[in-house]
């Protein structure tokens, strides 16, 4: 009863040479048997308790690391986002401009097919259009071959973010 209650710690003694004292001595190294294994398991479950909390915490670790290298991708791919949108803003832009220069210049070719303007007159006036007209075409050149390292850049982003979602 005593060992139930959890006072293996008493002991138990009887001092005779018969059955009972084998008995008694028996129970005692059940007792402290108990008591090592006891003793040992508490020590088996603390480290095995501090390896699952060291596992947690490198893989709390990797999960911060993860999501800070997820956010700055996306931080990556919004500003690339937007750099695409003002790109396309721009190009729309340059080509409405165009369209505008383009009538003008067939304006001015009208006028001088019509007798309207004569040859120094028609060159006054078509010559800044032509340079105008070569200026946006650059600009519309160098923008699409930037939204074509863009789009570049975009699919190594995505790429790469596909791989750290994994």
């Amino acid at each position: 009863e005593v060992v139930t209650k959890g006072g293996a710690q008493e002991d138990i003694s009887i001092a005779t040479n018969d059955e009972l004292s084998e008995v008694v001595e028996y129970l005692r190294r059940m007792v402290r048997e108990l008591e090592e294994s006891k003793s040992l398991l508490e020590i088996k479950v603390a480290a095995r308790t501090r390896e699952l909390q060291e596992l947690a915490d490198g893989l709390e670790g990797q999960v911060k690391e993860r999501t800070q290298e997820l956010q700055k991708r996306l931080v990556e791919l919004e500003k690339f986002n937007r750099l695409t949108v003002d790109r396309e803003i721009k190009m729309a832009e340059l080509k409405k401009e165009i369209r505008q220069l383009r009538e003008e210049m067939e304006k001015v070719y009208r006028l001088y097919i019509a007798d309207q303007l004569s040859v120094e007159g028609f060159g006054r006036q078509n010559r800044p259009l032509e340079e105008r007209l070569k200026q946006l075409s650059q600009a519309g050149d160098r923008i699409q071959s930037d939204l074509v390292a863009m789009s570049r850049r975009s699919d190594e982003l995505s790429s790469r973010l596909s791989v750290l979602q994994k």
